[in-house]
Parts: C-alpha cells; sequence; structure tokens
C-alpha cells in the first residue's frame, strides 16, 4: 500500500484545486520558507481526523478555509481527497484504490467520506488503525514535533510506542467494553431498585382493592342518575324546541309571501322607472335639435355681419391702391433725371482722369535714372563701411586677446598659491580625521555590547509580560463568565421579586384578602406558599401535589371560625379565596396509624421544612402523599397504599382513583418560585464575591503588567538610542573615512594643477607678444579706408535733393488721379442704386394692380352669399318652433310619470317593514331553537365525558324504572333524584383516591415480579463475563508491548549508533514496579565523546538525529507503508544530512516517504522533486522541479518571494516553459 495522490481545494493557501501525484520510494517537496510546503502536512493531518486547530497552527479551525489576499475573495469551502493503492488489501476495504476526504464549510459543516460515500471520523479512524497512519501516529512527523517528542513527559510519548506496538486498538476496545461493563452496572442497579419497588407495590395494591369495590358501587348508581335526569332534561328541552320550530315554519311561510308581493311591485317601479328614462332620452334629444336651430341662427346673422364688414374693408383697400399708384408715378420721374446727370459726371472725369496718368508715366522714367546713380554710391559707401568695420572688430578682437592673456597670467600665479596653501590645510586635516577614526571605532564596540544586553533584558521582560497577560486574559474571561451570570442570575431574582410583590399567580380573591387593611386581615399570618421550605426538586413536587392550595391564606389568632368567614367574606367581594388557621385541630379528618409505611417509603411532609406552629397544616396536607423516584414506582405505590397521592421526582401526581397530572413544563409554582428566589440571592452573593475577588487580581495583574510594559519600553528606548548611538557612529566613521580618501584624491589632484599653472603662464607670454605686432598693422589699414569714405559721402548729396523733388511731383498727380476715380466709383454706385429703384417702384405697381381686380372679385362674390343667407334663416326658424313644442309635450308625460312611481315606491316600503318585523321575530326562534339544540348537545355531551356512553345508547326506561317508585308524580321523583345526584357526587369527589385498576395492576406487578428477577440473573452473568474479557485484554496488551518495547530499544541502539556514528543510547520505563500498561518511557542518549545526563544539554542537530532514531527504529519494528517528515533535517549539518539520507534509503524500500525539506543533499537523494511557490501573494501552487537544476530555483524563488513584487507582464518568469528549470502543471 501507498498513497497515490494528495488533492488540496481552498484549504489554506491552496486556493485553486492542485493535486500531488506520488510514486513509492521517497518524493520531496521544496520551495521557499512561507510558501506553502507544510500546508501539504496539514491537509494529510486534517483529512484523517486532526481536531485540535492548534495544531494546524490555527486559531479555530475555519482558519482552513483559504481567507482571500487584496486579490482574490475568501473561499467557502475547504476539500481534502487522499487516494491510496490497496493492491495489498492491507486497508480492510475491498477496493484495489481507497480514497479518504473531509470537507469543511464557513458555517461549520465537517464531512468524511470513503470512497465518495459519507461516513464518520470512527469509521476512518477504524480503517487505518495499526498502521500507524494517523493525525496523531508516528508516520506523520511534522515541523517542531522532534523537539517536542524529546521534550514530552514519559506518559506522552507511550502514545507513540503503543501505536507502534499495535496495542491502541485494544485500547480502544478495552475502554468500550469497560464502557460496558458500567452500563451493566448501571442497569443491574437500576433492575434491582425496580424490584424492590414492585414488591412494595405490589403490598399497597392488595389494600386498595376493597376501596375499589365501594367506590364502583357508588360510581354506578350515579351513572344511572344522571343518565335519568339527563334524558328527562333533553325531553323538555326537545318539546320546547319542536313548538319553535313550528312558529319558524309559520313565519317562514308569511315571509315567502311578502317577498312575492314585494317583488312583483318592484317590477312595477322597474317598468314605470325604465318609462322615465326613455322619455328623458326622449326630451334630451329634442332640447338638443332645438339648440342646435338657435345656434345656427345666431351663426347666420354672424356671417351676415361678417360678409358686409369684408366689403367694406376691400372698398377701403382699392382707395388706398389708387393713392400708391399715383405716388409711385411721380417718384419714377425723379429717379429717370437723376440718373441722365450722373452718366454726364461719370463721362467728364474720365477725360480728366486720362490725363493726369501720362504725367505720371513721364515723371517716374525721370526718377528712376537718377535713382540708379544714387544706388551706385550707396553700394560703394556701404563696402567702405563694412572694410572699416572689420577693421575696427579685428583691432577690439586683439586689445581684448591682448588684456585676456594678461588676466589669465595673473590667474595662473593665483591659481599655483591657493593650491600650495589648499595642500598645506589638507595635510592638517588628514592627521585630525585619522585621529577621529580610533575614537568611534571604540564607541561602536562600546554600543554594541551595551545593545545586546539591553536585548537580553528585553526578551526577558516580552516573556515574562506574554505569561502575565495570557493570566490576565484567562482572568479577564473568567470574569466576563462570572459576570454575565451574575447578570442574568440578579435580572432573574428582580423579576421573581417583582412577581411576588406584585402578588402575580394567585386568584384576584387572595390578592384582596392579602392586600387589605381590614382589621380581620391584621391576623394573616401569610401565604401558605411562603411558609414552605424545601430543596428544588422537592419544591416542584409541591407545587405539583397542592397547585391552588398553595394560595391558602394562613390566619394565626383566636377568632372564632365563623365571625372570621363573615369578615372574610365582606372582604373579598364576591371573589374566591381559601384560607386556615393555626389553631384548627388538623387531625380530626387525618388517618391515624391506619397504614404503616415500609422503611424507605417516605412521605412528602418528611421532605419539606416549615415553621413547628405551621407543621399540622403541612403534615396535613402533604403526609398523606407519598414520593416516588419515577413513575413505575408511583403506580406500584398507588396500588400498595389505597387511598395515598404518589408523586415522582418530575412533579408527575398520581391519584387514588387512578387520574395522573402532568406537570406544564415552563411553568413555575409559588414553592419552587421561593427556593428559587433563595437560591438566586445565594449565587448572586458568592457571583458577587467572586467578580470582586477577579477584579481585584486582574487590576493586579493589569498594574504589574503595565509596569514591566513600562520597563520594556525603557529598555527598548535604551536599546534603541544605544543601536542609534552605534549607527550613527558606524555612520561618522564612514564619513571619515570617505573624507580621509577625498582628501588624498584632492591633494594629488593639487599637485597636477600647479605644474598646469606653470606651463600655461609660459603659453600666454608668447601669445601676448603676437597679438600685439597684428594691432599695429591693423591702425595703418583704418586711417585709409577713412579718407575713401569721406569723398563718396559728398558726391552723394546733390543726387539725394533732385531725388526728393522727383518724388514729390508724382506723389501730387496720383494723389490727384486718385481722387477723379473715386468720384467716377461714387457717380457709377449712384447710377446703378437709381435704376435698381425703378425697377422695384415697376414691380410694386404690378401688386398693386393685381391686388385691386382680386379685392373687386370678392366684393361680387359676397353679394351673392349675403342673398344665400337670408333664405337659410327662414327655414330654420320654422324648425326651430316644431322643437319647442315638441318638448313642451314630453315634459308633460314625464310629470306623469314621475308620481305613478312615487305611489308604487311607497307601497314597496310598507312590504318591506312588515317583512323586516318578520325576520326579527323569526331570528328571535331561531335563537331561542340554537339555545335548546346547544344545551341538549351540552347534556349529552357531559353525559359522554363523565359517563363515557352515548345518552341514546343508554337503557333509560329500564333505570327509570329502577329508580322510580310506581304512583310517584314526575316532579316529586325528578326532585329526589337531583338531591341524589347532589350526594352521589359529592362521595364521589371525596374519594378520587381510588385505584379502579387494583385488581389488573396487582397482576401485571407480579408478573413483571417474575420477568425482573430473570432479568437480574442474566446481568449478573453479562457482568462476569465482561470483567473477564477485561483481564484477558490487558494480559494480551502486556505481552505485546513488552515484546514491541524490547524490540524498538534493540533498534533504537543500533540506528543511534549508526546516526551519530557511534555514541550509547537506551529506551527504558520509568518505573519497572508498575504496570507496564500504565509506565511511562524515558529516552537515553550519549553521542560519543560527551557525558550528558539530561537530553536538554544535547545541540539542536543532536536532539533531531535522537528523535528521528526512535522514530526509524519504531519504522523498523512495525512498518508504515507510509511516512511524512516535515524539515527534520533542518537543524542538521551536511555531514549528519548524508548519514539521514542513507539510513532513511534503507526505509524507502519497504515504505513510502514524503520529505519536506530545504536540504539540497535531501533533495539530491530523492527520487522526485516537487516544488510550492507562492507567486501570487498568499496563493500556493504546485511545480515540478528538475532535480539537477532544483538549487538554481530554490535561490531564484526565495530572492522573488523575499521581494514580494509584482512581475511586469514581460518580464520572464522561472515558471515559464521553455529552457527554465520549473514546469507548471496543468491544472488540476
Amino acid at each position: 500500500m501507498y498513497l497515490k495522490s494528495i488533492h488540496l481545494s481552498g484549504f489554506k493557501s491552496f486556493a485553486d484545486p492542485v493535486q500531488f501525484d506520488f510514486d513509492p520510494g521517497t518524493s520531496a517537496v521544496v520551495g521557499p520558507n512561507g510558501c506553502g510546503k507544510s500546508n501539504v502536512v496539514d491537509a494529510f493531518r486534517w483529512v484523517l481526523g486532526e481536531r485540535s486547530a492548534k495544531g494546524l497552527r490555527g486559531s479555530e479551525m475555519l482558519d482552513v478555509i483559504f481567507k482571500g489576499t487584496t486579490h482574490r475573495p475568501a473561499l467557502s469551502r475547504a476539500e481534502v481527497r487522499l487516494v491510496f493503492d490497496n493492491e495489498s488489501k492491507t486497508l480492510p476495504i475491498d477496493t484495489p484504490e481507497v480514497e479518504i476526504s473531509r470537507i469543511l464549510t464557513r458555517d461549520g459543516n465537517s464531512d468524511y467520506e470513503i470512497n465518495r460515500k459519507s461516513c464518520r471520523l470512527k469509521d476512518i479512524l477504524a480503517v487505518f488503525s495499526n498502521t500507524g497512519i494517523g493525525a496523531d501516529g508516528y508516520s506523520v512527523l511534522g515541523q517542531g514535533q522532534v523537539d517536542s517528542f524529546l521534550n514530552a513527559n514519559a506518559q506522552e510519548r507511550r502514545k507513540i510506542f503503543e501505536e507502534a506496538a499495535g496495542i491502541s486498538s485494544f485500547r480502544k476496545q478495552r475502554s468500550e467494553t469497560t464502557n460496558r461493563l458500567d452500563r451493566s452496572e448501571r442497569e443491574l442497579t437500576r433492575v434491582t431498585d425496580q424490584l424492590s419497588e414492585i414488591e412494595r407495590r405490589i403490598r399497597s395494591l392488595k389494600m386498595q382493592a376493597g376501596k375499589a369495590r365501594r367506590y364502583v358501587e357508588d360510581r354506578d348508581r350515579f351513572k344511572h342518575v344522571s343518565t335519568v335526569l339527563a334524558a328527562w332534561d333533553v325531553d323538555q328541552l326537545e318539546f320546547e324546541q319542536k313548538s319553535l320550530n313550528f312558529r319558524l315554519s309559520w313565519r317562514n311561510t308569511l315571509r315567502g309571501l311578502i317577498a312575492e308581493v314585494a317583488t312583483r311591485l318592484d317590477a312595477s317601479v322597474e317598468s314605470v322607472r325604465n318609462g322615465i328614462e326613455g322619455l328623458h332620452r326622449e326630451l334630451e334629444e329634442v332640447r338638443q335639435i332645438e339648440t342646435e336651430k338657435r345656434v345656427a341662427l345666431q351663426g347666420i346673422e354672424a356671417r351676415r355681419i361678417q360678409m358686409r364688414e369684408q366689403q367694406d374693408q376691400s372698398r377701403r383697400r382699392n382707395e388706398d391702391r389708387d393713392r400708391q399708384l399715383e405716388e409711385l408715378s411721380h417718384v419714377e420721374e425723379d429717379y429717370r433725371q437723376r440718373r441722365s446727370d450722373a452718366r454726364q459726371r461719370i463721362r467728364e472725369s474720365l477725360v480728366e482722369l486720362r490725363k493726369l496718368r501720362t504725367l505720371i508715366d513721364q515723371l517716374k522714367i525721370d526718377h528712376s535714372v537718377e535713382l540708379a546713380q544714387q544706388d551706385e554710391l550707396d553700394k560703394k559707401i556701404h563696402d567702405l563701411k563694412d572694410q572699416d568695420l572689420r577693421l575696427v572688430f579685428e583691432e577690439s578682437r586683439l586689445k581684448n586677446s591682448i588684456a585676456s592673456h594678461e588676466g589669465d597670467l595673473r590667474g595662473q600665479e593665483a591659481i599655483r598659491e591657493r593650491r600650495s596653501t589648499e595642500d598645506l590645510d589638507y595635510r592638517k586635516q588628514q592627521s585630525e580625521i585619522e585621529g577621529q577614526i580610533g575614537g568611534l571605532e571604540k564607541k561602536i564596540r562600546d554600543s554594541h555590547n551595551r545593545e545586546h544586553q539591553l536585548l537580553i533584558r528585553v526578551e526577558s521582560l516580552r516573556m515574562e509580560i506574554n505569561q502575565r497577560t495570557d493570566i490576565l486574559g484567562g482572568a479577564r474571561k473568567k470574569l466576563t463568565e462570572v459576570r454575565s451570570e451574575l447578570e442574568s442570575s440578579h435580572g432573574r431574582l428582580v423579576l421573581l421579586k417583582d412577581l411576588e410583590e406584585n402578588l402575580e399567580g394567585l386568584s384576584k380573591g387572595t390578592r384582596d384578602l392579602l392586600g387589605s387593611d381590614a382589621p380581620a386581615a391584621g391576623d394573616i399570618r401569610g401565604l401558605l406558599a411562603r411558609l414552605i421550605e424545601a430543596d428544588p426538586n422537592t419544591a416542584k413536587m409541591v407545587d405539583a401535589v397542592l397547585g391552588r392550595i398553595l394560595e391558602t391564606v394562613v390566619f394565626q389568632g383566636r377568632t372564632p371560625i365563623e365571625q372570621r368567614i363573615r369578615a372574610i367574606t365582606g372582604i373579598l367581594d364576591g371573589e374566591a379565596a381559601n384560607f386556615v388557621s393555626l389553631e384548627d385541630n388538623l387531625e380530626a379528618g387525618r388517618r391515624s396509624g391506619e397504614v404503616q409505611l415500609e422503611p424507605g417509603v417516605v412521605t412528602l411532609a418528611s421532605r419539606v421544612r416549615c415553621e413547628q406552629l405551621c407543621r399540622p397544616i403541612v403534615d396535613a396536607l402533604l403526609d398523606e402523599v407519598i414520593v416516588a423516584t419515577d413513575l413505575d414506582e408511583a403506580l406500584r405505590l398507588r396500588e400498595q397504599y389505597p387511598g395515598y397521592r404518589v408523586v415522582t421526582s418530575d412533579a408527575h401526581v398520581v391519584e387514588p382513583w387512578g387520574a395522573v397530572k402532568i406537570p406544564a413544563v415552563n411553568s413555575t409554582g409559588l414553592v419552587s418560585r421561593q427556593v428559587e428566589m433563595t437560591q438566586l440571592q445565594e449565587r448572586v452573593d458568592v457571583l458577587s464575591s467572586d467578580l470582586e475577588e477577579l477584579s481585584h487580581q486582574g487590576d493586579a495583574l493589569e498594574e504589574s503588567i503595565l509596569a514591566r510594559q513600562g520597563e520594556l519600553q525603557r529598555l527598548e528606548q535604551e536599546s534603541g538610542r544605544a543601536k542609534l548611538e552605534a549607527e550613527h557612529a558606524l555612520s561618522e566613521r564612514h564619513r571619515c573615512r570617505e573624507t580621509l580618501k577625498r582628501i588624498s584624491d584632492r591633494r594629488a589632484s593639487l599637485k597636477v594643477d600647479i605644474e598646469k599653472a606653470e606651463q600655461l603662464t609660459s603659453e600666454l607670454e608668447q601669445l601676448k607678444s603676437a597679438a600685439q605686432s597684428k594691432l599695429v598693422e591693423v591702425d595703418h589699414r583704418r586711417k585709409s579706408v577713412a579718407k575713401d569714405l569721406e569723398s563718396s559721402e559728398e558726391a552723394l548729396e546733390p543726387l539725394a535733393e533732385k531725388l526728393s523733388q522727383l518724388e514729390g511731383g508724382i506723389q501730387s498727380r496720383s494723389l490727384e488721379a486718385t481722387r477723379e476715380q473715386e468720384r467716377i466709383s461714387s457717380d457709377w454706385r449712384e447710377q446703378r442704386r437709381l435704376a435698381d429703384e425703378m425697377d422695384q417702384r415697376k414691380s410694386q405697381r404690378e401688386r398693386i394692380l393685381t391686388d385691386i381686380f382680386e379685392d373687386e372679385k370678392l366684393i361680387k362674390k359676397l353679394a351673392v352669399d349675403l342673398v344665400s343667407i337670408d333664405g337659410e334663416e327662414k327655414s330654420l326658424g320654422v324648425e326651430l318652433s316644431k322643437a319647442t313644442e315638441d318638448r313642451t309635450a314630453l315634459d308633460q308625460r314625464l310629470d306623469e310619470q314621475r308620481l305613478q312611481r312615487g305611489r308604487i315606491e311607497k307601497r314597496v316600503k310598507e312590504c318591506r317593514q312588515r317583512g323586516e318585523q318578520i325576520r326579527e321575530g323569526r331570528e328571535a326562534d331561531l335563537l331561542a331553537e340554537n339555545e335548546c339544540r346547544v344545551r341538549i348537545e351540552g347534556i349529552q355531551e357531559k353525559i359522554r365525558e363523565d359517563l363515557e356512553m352515548d345518552l341514546s345508547e343508554a337503557p333509560i326506561e329500564e333505570w327509570r324504572e329502577q329508580l322510580v317508585e310506581e304512583e310517584e308524580a314526575e316532579s316529586e321523583w325528578v326532585e329526589r333524584l337531583r338531591k341524589e345526584y347532589l350526594q352521589l357526587q359529592d362521595r364521589l369527589r371525596k374519594n378520587t383516591n381510588v385505584n379502579l385498576q387494583a385488581v389488573e395492576e396487582l397482576e401485571t406487578e407480579e408478573s413483571r415480579f417474575t420477568e425482573i428477577s430473570s432479568k437480574i440473573e442474566d446481568l449478573t452473568e453479562a457482568r462476569d463475563q465482561i470483567i473477564q474479557a477485561i483481564e484477558l485484554l490487558d494480559n494480551e496488551c502486556r505481552t505485546l508491548f513488552k515484546d514491541s518495547f524490547e524490540e524498538v530499544r534493540k533498534h533504537f541502539q543500533e540506528i543511534f549508533s549508526l546516526m551519530f556514528g557511534g555514541g550509547t543510547a537506551d529506551l527504558k520505563l520509568d518505573d519497572e514496579e508498575i504496570d507496564p500498561l500504565e509506565a511511562g518511557i524515558e529516552v537515553i542518549a550519549k553521542p560519543p565523546g560527551k557525558r550528558i545526563s539530561n537530553l536538554r544539554l544535547l545541540s539542536g542537530g543532536e536532539r533531531a538525529l535522537t528523535a528521528i532514531s526512535v522514530i526509524f527504529s519504531l519504522f523498523k519494528t512495525r512498518p508504515s507503508p507510509f511516512c511524512i517528515l516535515d524539515e527534520v533535517d533542518a537543524p542538521l549539518d551536511e555531514q549528519n544530512t548524508r548519514r539521514f539520507v542513507r539510513v532513511l534509503q534503507e526505509f524507502a524500500k519497504n515504505s513510502q516517504f514524503l520529505v519536506i525539506t530545504h536540504s539540497r543533499v535531501t533533495m539530491a537523494e530523492a527520487e522526485r522533486l516537487y516544488g510550492v511557490t507562492m507567486e501570487e501573494q498568499g496563493v500556493s501552487r504546485r511545480v515540478v522541479v528538475k532535480i539537477d537544476e532544483a538549487d538554481s530555483w530554490m535561490n531564484d524563488n526565495a530572492d522573488q518571494q523575499s521581494q514580494a513584487s509584482p512581475r511586469s507582464k514581460d518580464a520572464k518568469s522561472i515558471f515559464d516553459r521553455g529552457g527554465s528549470p520549473v514546469a507548471a502543471d496543468p491544472q488540476i
């Protein structure tokens, strides 16, 4: 058998579904710290039943569900599936593969499955029992468990050895067998007690038989009497019911006749109403026609007025148009004259413009000749000035060059002097800084030493604060619990006190009596319920037995009973209440030694406490009430002691006459309320004291923690200051060294600068001499250019004056020509404007003539329309007169129909009033008849409830002949039987404690006695067999453990020597004298060359090798098919890791190993590597790692995870395919 795969989905950091497929042999899971490797181990332990959230490195079990990241939401479920190869049938399931799974949801539901079928955790543990595989088995060794195994006490180590010895299943069997033994003992005790109760009940039932027979005789007589009286009452009521039914029939007939008449009248009313509605419609149509004719006449008059106004308007418009035509003729004549004048002015201006343009052309020719001569002189002058300017620039440049050379010479001399002085200063600084560096190094050493001492003190204080904080947290949790319980108890106490003060639960009469100020109320000693004391269970029984009797008011005083009754009756004012006097003789109605109770049978009175003065009342009420543990015993005691009431511990009350009273579940009686108030008050006092004590403890712890936190803060500040001082000194030392280096570099640079300055001085002297020679030559050339320029400027002056005169003449003639041209343009625009105006006036004349023609046509048409309107008006007048006559006739017919409708409606109203009177009489008869029927049904129902028979089935005549004498009058025997009924009812009420099933119950109890006696014998025999089985299991476990322990011990010595290359080791029981099944196991380890008396003195690597040796010795003794090792090689160096790997390879031949490691040695020996990475923050994923490139992958992945920054889209990841050491698995 081996583990084939692990599938994780939503488990811790594995947000996406991931599957690890394994082969037999050794597989290694690698990856940087914090990437989720150990979550694979947690998943294995979780699916195999790990129930401790702390064991899975969480605070609660829901922590195993993926909680989400900044980029992913939290998931709602976690699922892990393990698939085991079961070809060898190692597991007790007949399938080649076994799949174990567990699913947990956010609502807390956890489901286990075996091969996809729901199961219990118990079933999974049974499958892997004695295989070493399990959440707590030795096949899973997680982080820290190596060290915790050695730190555990001897008893804790024993659990792993028991698993290896294969006795853990025997332990479970022994525990189950012990539980069965306990259950058998309890059953035997219960059955024995039950047998005793049956014996007592048989004795009681024999006494109850005689009383039952007398009770049956009275009950039968009462049945006959009550039935005969009920039959007589039913006969009387049925006769009255028949009379009422006859009257109802007569009223129904009369009601039908009246309804028929009313229906016919309603039909007549409806017919008249329809006729009125028809007249209304006709009248409305005639009125509408009349209105339309009147409106049409009014419209004709309006149209006539409108047409005449249109004629007048058309005539006025034509007159206005004639005047407009005359005005247009005058305007057109004026426009033609003005257009002719403008054309004449244009012709004259064109002649003058031609003359001016000829003169301007001649002036321009002369101007161009003179301008050419001037340009030639200007060009010559310009060339001379450019030549002079170049010479000036050259002269200035040479002078500047000479001045610059002189300045550079002075600067180089100054530089050489400054560099020499600076070099001297740097030499002094260099010696001073070397001295400072020595002082800073001493200060750094002192600061580091002080910081280390402070950190040690800080860590010690922090551990002490954590311990005290844990204690304070526990105290605060307990304080919260105490405060919550105190608040709950106090609230309940206040509620009960309010109920008690307000007399809640008492009848109105009792409340009035207790709250009265009358003199008679002065003798009240108190409420009976308040005078009784008992434990809670007894109080519940007293409430069930007494019920409302507990509301009895107890009086003290020698007031005569008759006088007290009268006084109390006046106080109650018609309400009911019970009372009793302490002075009354309560022994008269009680049995005096009539029945002697057996030992062990107690009365309820003996379990109740009260004042001695009230004891007679309590004994009178409760001395004939026996206490039973359960209902079976209660029924037996009722038969054994006829006439006694029996109450169980569950407050079920069994009456002597067979009735069983079942208490309400959530109700609280008066005595229980008193007892609960007393207990709550005591509990509140205790909780208040505890609360105050816990508060003081919490305050003291807080003060202590605050003081240590203040000290811790002070030490951390001092440590911080020491660290800052050291860092400052380091910074200063670094700065000084940098300064010293800069000074050395500067001094070398200064030496080079001085040499360069001397060389530049020589070169500048030569350049200065050459520039002075060139300056003399440039001065001679400037003087020659100045003479040529002066002669050219003198020839230019007369030529410029003549050009100025020509330009003035051209400008004046051009201005005159422009003015003439503007006058021509203005006259031309005027002539065009006048032509446009004339065209517009012509169009206007045409439009006016057209409008005049249209209006004349309109006037003629309107005259024709006026003639036709006059004829239409005469026709409408005739139609209007006819419509008015029709409307008058219809109004008269409508008035006649309304009078007829009023007469019929009056008759309908009279019929309805008569019908309402009959209905009221009928309802009264129905109520009376219903009352008779209800009374009959009530009598029949009472007979069925009281006598358990129907009145119709009873032999009434036979019983009446037995009860009535022959010549006795009906009224006499009815009165006599009623009196006898009351007497029998009173006797039956007083004898309610009779057990009617005494004989049958006696036979039943004797049969049960025989059956239970046989059962006791069977239980005794089964108990003896279980004890023998436990002894056999203990002997077998003892033998297996001893043999297995010796074998593990031998293998441990061998493997330890192999791991350490020598040394001695041993395993022994911590106490050889006690039972080996209870002894702890001690581990002794002595590496070669060391004398170590305690495992705690071993180094981390030695402790790890010792623990691994123990685990491997267990494996060798009882090989497990599968094992997980989580970073057990972390404390080992390379040499010890190689030893560990060699041993691991030997065990891997027979078992499958899954190793989580950071060691390259372990990786190299693994047959297959699996990488776990966290490329996305907070989300683990699985990769397959090439063994030859695992080292580089680990380094790269650790660097990438430490940076915790997202990669750009173009960046290459180690997970990208193609030449990378890691290839991502396909999505599962």
